[in-house]
């Protein structure tokens, strides 16, 4: 072989192996899907994304996307993926007068602030685990934004359970009544969600209900939403879940009053899908009978 060309094979082969390390230089963890994402914690996943929803505003947005804004609440963020949003600041200035208004009552149980920011901060990591996407939170960031949003959905249930006597007409989110209604539908959007486990721990924390009585508090608060009779909700006060959305997603699933129950249809498959994979819409049962009932006041 000639010598000049064999000198040429070994520098091509030099070159193929260079620019083959190339591959393994800068390599990046995933954060749109973080490894997690596979855990037994991982339960809230981004759905849509736009340039303002994104956490990484350095991500551009898809130039085609379906179900534009269905998936992005009207008033109310709850969770990182849509915290900071300008259209959502209306609601954002009541949470800190809430959790004002939360830590008074809890401080009658001997429960301060402090206690319910360091059960929060213990939840860290199972917190980042159960969103799909790596969080752009530091620790202090985190729990503040858990805890003023974990306080605030509490003290929404709190008073339409009637645990809090907060008068309507000094409290603008609960006179008109549409705000209300938003906000429920806001509170049933997968990407609007946070930990069903850190509403638990900050209500036991707080002492002010037992903790038992969650998903009591929930099903009162939804009840004026989806109207069902309270044997109804009664059955399915034991359900574990997730998140609330996938909290009243079982309680549609016939035979959800044992939590182990699993079924083919689920209840946002019902709403949300009109056709399975037939083409026939699968066979609804006709629900129970509503019995009549007048809004009570808040307050």
């Amino acid at each position: 072989m000639d010598p000049s060309q064999e000198i040429d094979e070994r520098v091509t082969m030099l070159n193929i192996e260079e620019n083959a390390s190339l591959l393994l230089e800068n390599v990046v963890r995933p954060s749109l899907l973080q490894d997690s994402s596979a855990g037994k914690y991982c339960c809230i996943y981004r759905i849509s994304r736009s340039r303002e929803s994104t956490l990484d505003p350095s991500i551009p947005p898809p130039v085609t996307q379906t179900n534009d804004g269905k998936y992005d609440p009207k008033l109310l963020s709850i969770g990182p993926y849509h915290h900071g949003k300008t259209h959502l600041q209306m609601i954002e200035e009541h949470k800190r007068p809430y959790l004002e208004y939360f830590v008074s009552k809890t401080q009658e149980k001997g429960v301060d602030l402090r206690d319910l920011v360091d059960v929060v901060r213990g939840l860290e990591t199972e917190i980042r685990d159960s969103y799909s996407e790596t969080l752009p939170f530091d620790t202090k960031e985190l729990t503040d934004l858990m805890v003023l949003d974990g306080c605030f959905i509490l003290t929404l249930f709190l008073v339409v359970f009637g645990k809090f006597k907060r008068k309507a007409r000094n409290d603008p989110i609960f006179k008109p009544r549409w705000i209300l209604s938003t906000l429920r539908r806001d509170l049933l959007l997968l990407e609007n969600q946070v930990p069903l486990f850190l509403l638990s721990d900050l209500l036991k924390t707080s002492k002010l209900v037992p903790v038992t009585r969650l998903n009591e508090m929930v099903f009162e608060f939804f009840s004026y939403s989806i109207g069902r009779p309270k044997a109804f909700w009664e059955k399915r006060y034991d359900l574990e879940a997730c998140h609330l959305l996938d909290l009243i997603r079982m309680v549609f699933i016939p035979g959800t009053s044992s939590p182990t129950i699993q079924t083919k249809y689920t209840f946002l498959s019902k709403i949300f899908s009109s056709n399975d994979t037939t083409g026939a819409r699968p066979p609804l049962a006709p629900p129970p009978p509503i019995p009549p009932r007048s809004r009570p006041i808040l307050g």
